[in-house]
This record gives C-alpha cells, structure tokens and sequence, in this order.
C-alpha cells in the first residue's frame, strides 16, 4: 500500500493540511510499525529537504535539513506504526510506517510543506548532532545516507548555514563542539 502524498499534498510549495497529514500517516500505517530501535533517512519528493528519523521505545526523534537555511528537530510519539512529531518553533512531522518505508509529511511553523519518503537504514544511517560545549544553544546536525552522503546545517548565533564533516572535533566560526554522536530517538530536540 502506498500513500501518494506527493500529488495530494501538492509538494513543495504549500503546506500539507493537518487533516491530509495524519489521514495519510493513518493510511500508511501498518500493523508492523518501527522495531524499538530504528533510523530512516530520506528526501522530500521535490528533493529539497532530507529527513531522518530515530525511533526508540515508543518515542522519536526526526531532522530536518537542506543544507543550509532549513534546520529543524523533531520530538513526539511513535507508537502503533505512526509518528507525530513536534518542534519548538510549532513545526509538524507525521508518518506512517509500512514495512521498511515511512509516509509522511512536514509542515513548518512558517507554512512551508513538503511531503517525503523516508527508508530504513542501518548503522551509520541516520541523524547526527553536536552542541556546543561553550554553553550556548549552538547545535549542528547532520544527516547520514546509507551511500555516506551527508546533508547538515549548522545553527550558529541564530544564523543557520552548512555544516561541516561529521568528526570527533568540530569548530565553527571559532566555537568549540561536542563530539558528534547518533542521536537516539526521543533524546534530542533543539535548537533549545
């Protein structure tokens, strides 16, 4: 079963409704739902936004990123194969999983909308992230396919813009970072 959230959605350019979103998270859904310890990664159908999710223990964590501007993390519930995510600036990702897939849709807080297709992965797979250790709410996140591409922003003083390679040491524009490190669903969410 497939979910054509793409046409339905109108991708790209507005936002998906609440109600179009959790019917065909709904739709998508399968008796299967995430295993408690699972990442998928993926693309929006216009291919502008990448998106992994974490699930684990009945919680989950998704990301956001286009490499630049778009920097967005995820928090909520993923229980019975569907996934309501929130973020702090009022932004909504919801999916359904179906097997090795996820369905699913985003909706900023600003009205931008995309839908998207995201595969389950394995290890590296998935979202990364690393704080600042200088106690500011700097953060940059990363996201890991399974052919080691990686799409990342670096939020920065506010200003958001590419992250750099995911390493042990990280330094942007002269400010220290923790280690990078998986992020496991339903642990992280920022920038705070």
């Amino acid at each position: 079963m497939s979910v054509p959230l793409a046409t339905a959605a109108g991708c790209g350019s507005a936002a998906p409704s609440d109600a179009l979103l959790v019917s065909a998270a709904a739709g998508a859904a399968s008796s299967y739902g995430a295993s408690p310890d699972t990442t998928f990664v993926g693309r929006s159908a216009d291919g502008i936004i990448a998106v992994a999710i974490a699930v684990h223990d009945g919680r989950a964590t998704g990301f956001i990123s286009d490499g630049l501007p778009i920097d967005v993390w995820f928090d909520g519930a993923a229980t019975g194969g569907l996934l309501d995510l929130r973020a702090l600036d009022g932004s909504r990702l919801v999916g359904g999983t179906h097997g090795r897939v996820v369905h699913g849709g985003v909706t900023r807080g600003d009205g931008a909308g995309w839908s998207f297709v995201a595969l389950l992965g394995e290890e590296p797979t998935g979202p990364y992230t690393a704080t600042s250790i200088s106690g500011t709410d700097d953060r940059v996140g990363w996201i890991r396919f399974p052919d080691d591409t990686v799409v990342g922003t670096a939020d920065v003083g506010g200003a958001t813009g590419p992250a750099p390679s995911i390493a042990l040491t990280i330094t942007v524009e002269d400010r220290r970072y923790e280690p990078s490190h998986s992020v496991v669903g339903g642990t992280e969410i920022g920038p705070r």
